[in-house]
C-alpha cells in the first residue's frame, strides 16, 4: 500500500469516519457507507485547499508540487521563523 495514493488516504479517512456515520445513520451500512465517503471526499477538498493556501503563504504560487517537496518546503520555512525568532 502506498501512503501517497489518493485512493489509500480516500479509503483511510472515510475507514475513520465509518463508525461515527453508522451511528448517525442508525446502523444502516450502506447509508453510512455513502456518508463516510462523502465526508472523506469533503476531508479530501479541504485539505487541497488549505495546501493551496500553505504554498500562497510560502509564495511558492499555484504549481502543483508532489508530497516530499511540499513538506521539506514547510520544514524549511519552520525551520527559518524559528530562527529569526531568536
Amino acid at each position: 500500500m502506498k501512503t501517497l495514493d489518493v485512493i489509500t488516504v480516500l479509503d483511510h479517512f472515510a475507514c475513520t469516519l465509518l463508525p461515527v456515520a453508522l451511528q448517525m445513520n442508525n446502523g444502516n451500512m450502506k447509508d453510512a457507507v455513502t456518508d463516510s465517503y462523502e465526508g472523506a471526499l469533503e476531508v479530501l477538498r479541504q485539505r487541497k485547499s488549505f495546501h493551496s493556501r500553505a504554498l500562497t503563504e510560502l509564495k511558492i504560487g499555484e504549481r502543483e508540487i508532489d508530497a516530499a517537496s511540499f513538506n521539506e518546503q514547510i520544514g524549511r520555512a519552520a525551520g527559518y521563523l524559528r530562527d529569526n525568532e531568536e
